[in-house]
């Protein structure tokens, strides 16, 4: 029997821009790992397992009276097919170009989210003892977490071990959600985001004036084809007109990457522990600090990730559970960087709590559509594998997707950290990003110079 509910508010964003834009959205993650043995028949039963267990797996999306429903169905009626390739009679090089060749496909591939499932699985056999599996998953079916939840259900399946703990299935997270959002639970969290976005989200002050008036210009002209893209489909869901603005399309930007070895690691990692900071707020905190000396401004707003896998009964689920946080500093209130480091520390903890209330459901309803653009994004993540250090540190002017004015992605390896500082050339130049990045750079390692292995630029034709 179908189980229906009302979809969240992520599954309502992502469903909309699914509905909207000519790709239908492709926002997939991917992850590959290795089995030592394959059998069709025994692989299809573990598969059969984690979708009877986890019902996003087997979750569809449909319209009825101007409310998005998730359909969960029985797992007789969500076929599961996967792709097998048996690459054992080709050379190694020509196995990895295979693999990296349908990988890239099915990573670009849309799904449909009314028929689903919203995930797909290759297999590809390289040795009698080494098996590649590669899960594609629209972000709402896996985040980084959920692939995590999804190698230890393998493992243990695989291992014939007591499985682990029953889900507390994605529904009863959305219900939770709605609760927050539309009862007075929620009222204090509402009150919050209204008072700090009331006038609007912080713009850069170091961008000339005429850039900004062109920039804003473009976000109204965006905010008024999402609108008319929505009455087109018949269905204007206004609370996610921010959000799915942001993402109807994004603005050509340039890119740095820059890669820190683990001596610089270490030097990052101390200084956490000297001013008993987490890591998140000694990237984010000399970055803005960065800015601040540039341009004296004296408050940034900068969306960050927040999500309840904190929270217990969250532990051994599956789905997109992160709700995106707009993170408010203001370095003018501090006479000192370490000052602001335990500024931006506080906040963010503070996040853990308001933020987990959808700020874009606020933003979406204020004069302006606040959220359509935002100046800054920042996330943090710890790749389970050694950073290979064959790819040289590069930066590119053009070609960047960008869906905010400002980005700093950070990998935090073993023995390596990657940052990326992504950037909007509606706004910015290349030069101006390398100025501020090489300042960042030499205040997070705390050097007097840039190592010249740390940039090669390489400019897109």
């Amino acid at each position: 029997m179908k189980i229906i509910a009302n979809a969240g508010y992520i599954q309502r964003r992502e469903y909309l821009l699914y509905r909207i834009r000519s790709d239908h959205y492709p926002f997939n993650m991917q992850r590959s790992f290795s089995i030592p043995h394959f059998d069709h028949a025994y692989f299809n039963s573990f598969l059969q397992h984690v979708v009877t267990k986890h019902e996003i797996l087997r979750t569809t999306y449909e319209m009825k009276d101007g409310r998005l429903l998730q359909i969960i169905h029985p797992v007789a009626n969500m076929p599961l097919e996967v792709d097998y390739f048996d690459l054992r009679g080709m050379a190694g090089e020509a196995q990895q170009s295979f693999m990296e060749a349908k990988k890239t496909h099915q990573r670009a591939l849309a799904f449909n989210f009314e028929t689903g499932p919203l995930f797909r699985v290759m297999v590809c056999s390289l040795q009698i003892d080494l098996h590649m599996v590669t899960v594609t998953g629209h972000h709402l079916a896996f985040d980084e977490f959920s692939f995590k939840v999804f190698d230890a259900e393998g493992a243990y399946f695989y291992s014939n071990q007591v499985v682990i703990p029953p889900v507390f299935d994605y529904r009863h997270y959305t219900a939770w959600e709605e609760k927050i959002l539309y009862t007075q639970a929620g009222q204090a969290f509402r009150e919050i985001w209204k008072r700090e976005m009331q006038e609007g989200l912080p713009t850069y002050d170091c961008v000339p004036f005429e850039r900004k008036v062109a920039k804003l210009e473009k976000i109204q002209t965006k905010i008024d084809t999402v609108k008319k893209r929505m009455e087109a489909i018949g269905w204007i869901d206004q609370e996610v007109l921010a959000p799915v603005t942001r993402r109807y399309c994004g603005s050509d930007g340039g890119l740095f990457t820059i890669v820190l070895d683990a001596d610089h690691k270490k030097v990052i990692w101390n200084c956490s522990k000297k001013y008993n900071v987490s890591l998140s707020a000694v990237f984010i905190g000399y970055f803005l600090w960065e800015m601040y000396k540039i341009s004296g401004q004296s408050r940034f707003a900068i969306d960050i990730p927040v999500a309840p896998r904190t929270t217990k009964q969250y532990q051994n689920s599956i789905g997109w559970m992160t709700i995106q946080g707009m993170g408010f500093f203001e370095p003018a209130l501090e006479n000192s960087l370490p000052g602001f480091l335990e500024q931006v520390n506080n906040r963010l903890f503070e996040m853990h709590h308001y933020g987990l209330y959808p700020y874009e459901q606020v933003g979406s309803c204020l004069p302006g559509v606040v959220g359509a653009e935002i100046p800054m994004f920042f996330n943090l993540n710890y790749p389970d594998h050694l950073y290979e250090f064959k790819h040289k540190p590069a930066a590119a002017s053009q070609g960047i997707t960008c869906y905010q004015q400002l980005a700093l992605f950070v990998n935090v390896f073993e023995n390596a950290v990657t940052l990326d500082v992504a950037y909007d050339n509606d706004l910015f130049t290349q030069s101006e990003i390398q100025s501020i990045t090489d300042q960042y750079i030499r205040r997070l390692i705390q050097s007097d110079t840039i190592p010249a292995s740390l940039h090669k630029i390489v400019v897109n034709e």
